[in-house]
């Protein structure tokens, strides 16, 4: 289930591929997807790294549900 954090990562990397983000932090192409996904969290290690990255993005949106877009 997608939370918060997966949706500003998605929005974030729009046409990029992931193995041109996934490189910016340095983590595999199916990190990052997990991650945009909320399959996975980032580890302590890679949080800060993620966070960097992406504009906006901070380690609780990863706890939080994903925005409810409007019908």
């Amino acid at each position: 289930m997608q939370n918060r954090a997966g949706q500003l990562m998605r929005a974030w990397r729009g046409e990029r591929s992931l193995a041109e983000v996934a490189h910016l932090v340095p983590s595999s192409r199916v990190a990052w997807l997990d991650w945009e996904r909320g399959a996975r969290i980032p580890n302590r290690r890679m949080m800060p790294r993620v966070c960097a990255v992406v504009p906006g993005l901070e380690p609780g949106h990863f706890h939080e549900p994903a925005w409810q877009e409007a019908a």
